[in-house]
């Protein structure tokens, strides 16, 4: 499904070409619509931001192919796992972003602020951009700012990210259960 929709020819670089792009493709109707709402919900923060049209929206760095693979794999997880709810522990954000020329900035990305608005965040002193804005859409578009109820833990997934931060790798646990 992922390469289906990773068609990579003439990938779009405003938000509403890109989900015009999305819409048209080859995948299921639910997978469309998912990898849709999160891409929309990432314009709509960038545009309020940015006071500029969602629609006209230019990614920058997020429209890179490996942010559209993270949120198709998400949402072709959620699918396959016939996951209903995601909960979040509180979000650690970092004093640092990259901004649109690769600049880093002194203080976590704006996008991700408006995205994360609702969910329970902790601030750490590190220069460094602990939560990307690919992270906050995913969990503000299909997560709950509420902790999970009580569950019997399934399954235990990590990925480790590429970058070494001040602290330690950088590492998301997943805990799947019922």
């Amino acid at each position: 499904r992922v390469a289906q929709l990773l068609d990579l020819v003439g990938l779009p670089k405003t938000a509403g070409e890109l989900i015009d792009w999305i819409t048209r493709s080859r995948v299921n109707r639910a997978l469309k619509l998912s990898v849709s709402h999160a891409l929309e919900r990432l314009a709509r923060a960038e545009s309020h931001v940015h006071h500029f049209p969602w629609r006209r929206t230019i990614f920058h760095q997020l429209a890179q192919v490996d942010t559209l693979v993270d949120i198709t794999g998400f949402c072709v997880g959620l699918e396959t796992f016939r996951i209903r709810s995601v909960y979040s522990s509180p979000i650690p954000l970092g004093n640092a972003y990259q901004d649109p020329r690769g600049k880093w900035r002194p203080e976590p990305g704006p996008a991700t602020r408006v995205l994360l608005r609702r969910f329970p965040i902790r601030r750490w002193p590190n220069r460094f951009e602990w939560t990307t804005p690919t992270g906050a859409v995913l969990l503000s578009a299909f997560g709950q700012p509420d902790p999970p109820p009580p569950f019997e833990v399934k399954g235990i997934g990590h990925s480790v990210g590429h970058r070494f931060p001040p602290r330690g790798p950088s590492v998301l646990k997943l805990l799947w259960g019922k």
